[in-house]
């Protein structure tokens, strides 16, 4: 699949498949994959929102759906309309901003600090007037309570980190044997 849309798409099909009620739980875990994959090699910024958006965008499409079945009409309607854009909108910025600030870092070790800016923005949009944690990664693994025992000491944050962690060294264990595959 060379399509970076198809990729971003992927990943945002995974999550919702990932996340409870459908809850393929161990999918989180990879889901950020091929949109990773996309980012590692993306040079422009406005591009990477883009792909960044459109996986969110599914993501929050497929594990929000049933509001719109609950609410009446009118003003419902529209608070979930502009919650499916804005949503989604907010869920780019620690990538973007992860995606600024290592401009100018060239070592692609630099994909470990993602964990912290996507901490970073969880954090922050749990406590503001607009909360909505509804689709804090670490609240993806609720369907595995053995596994997550952990969260006893660090709380759904640790369950979003281990997530994001996994999904990046996966993605630069698979950039670099594809680029050991093309070196020789």
């Amino acid at each position: 699949m060379r399509n970076p849309y198809l990729k971003s798409a992927l990943t945002g099909v995974l999550l919702v498949i990932g996340w409870p009620p459908v809850s393929f739980t161990p999918l989180l875990f990879v889901a950020f994959v091929p949109l990773l994959h996309v980012l590692f090699n993306e040079k422009s910024l406005k591009r990477s929102f883009f792909y960044l958006f459109t996986s969110f965008f599914i993501w929050t499409l497929g594990t929000m759906y049933w509001v719109a079945l609950v609410g009446a009409g009118g003003w419902d309607r529209f608070a979930l309309s502009l919650a499916l854009i804005l949503i989604p909108l907010f869920m780019t910025l620690p990538t973007v901003c992860f995606f600024w600030s290592t401009k100018m870092i060239k070592h692609q070790y630099k994909w470990l600090f993602l964990p912290f800016f996507w901490l970073s923005y969880e954090y922050l949009l749990s406590n503001w007037d607009l909360a909505f944690a509804w689709l804090h990664l670490g609240l993806g693994l609720s369907p595995m309570p053995s596994f997550m025992q952990f969260y006893e000491f660090t709380g759904a944050s640790g369950g979003s980190f281990l997530i994001i962690l996994i999904n990046v060294l996966l993605t630069l264990i698979i950039t670099h044997r594809k680029r050991k595959l093309h070196a020789r």
